[in-house]
C-alpha cells in the first residue's frame, strides 16, 4: 500500500486545523511528518486532541495496510515546556511510554540542550580522529591537499547543513586542519605560516 494513504489524512487533518505540526522558525512552514525508508516521525502540539488525531490516523493506516506500529521500538519526545501531567496523558493516549530515547538520528543530534560546544563536540572528535590516522602516513603536499578537500572539509558540511555551528567549534576544526597541513610528520607541530 502506498504511503499516500498515510500522508493524505495527515495533510487533511493539518488543513482542517486538527493538528498543527512543528515549525522550525516563524517563517517556516509547519511539518506534520517525516517519512524515511524504515522510520517515520510525526509532529503535533502536545495536547490530548492532536495526539489522538495523529495516533488514530496511524492506526487506521495500519489496519488498512497491515503495517502496524512496533511500540517497543517507538519513542515519544516532548518540548521542555510540557508539564508532567500532560506528558503522561499523551503517553496514555498514544500508547508509547519510552520518552526521548533518540540521541542521534541519521548521524545528527536530535535534541539540543545544554552547552552547544559539548553537543557538537562529536564533529571535532570525528575530524580529529580521521586526521590522526593520516598523520602517521607519509604524504606529499598534494596528498595532504586532496585529503583535506575531500575529507576534512566535507565532514562537518552535513552537520552544518542543519545546524549553525558555534564560532569556537569552527575555529577548532580549522585548527585541526591547519595542524595536519603544517606538520612535517606525525607527532610534531610545524610552523603555521598563515595565522
Amino acid at each position: 500500500m502506498c504511503t499516500e494513504a498515510l500522508i493524505a489524512p495527515l495533510r487533511k487533518a493539518k488543513t482542517d486545523g486538527n493538528i498543527q505540526g512543528m515549525r522550525i522558525s516563524c517563517a517556516s512552514p509547519r511539518v506534520s511528518h517525516l517519512l524515511f525508508v524504515d522510520d517515520s516521525l510525526f509532529f503535533c502540539k502536545a495536547d490530548a486532541h492532536q495526539s489522538k488525531e495523529v495516533i488514530d490516523i496511524i492506526r487506521l493506516y495500519g489496519e488498512a495496510s497491515g503495517q502496524e506500529i512496533n511500540f517497543s521500538k517507538s519513542s515519544i519526545m516532548f518540548g521542555t515546556d510540557n508539564a508532567t501531567k500532560i506528558r503522561q496523558e499523551i503517553e496514555n493516549i498514544v500508547g508509547i511510554n519510552q520518552e526521548g530515547v533518540m540521541g542521534t538520528y541519521l548521524g545528527l543530534t536530535v535534541k539540543i540542550h545544554g552547552s552547544k560546544t559539548q553537543v557538537f563536540a562529536f564533529v571535532r572528535e570525528r575530524l580529529q580522529s580521521r586526521v590522526n590516522t593520516w598523520t602517521a602516513k607519509f604524504l606529499s603536499e598534494g596528498g595532504k591537499e586532496v585529503l583535506i578537500k575531500s575529507q576534512t572539509q566535507a565532514l562537518p558540511t552535513y552537520v552544518m547543513s542543519y545546524y549553525l555551528l558555534l564560532k569556537a567549534i569552527c575555529t577548532k576544526l580549522s585548527s585541526a586542519i591547519a595542524n595536519f597541513w603544517w606538520s612535517p610528520k606525525a607527532d610534531s607541530r610545524g610552523i603555521h605560516w598563515v595565522a
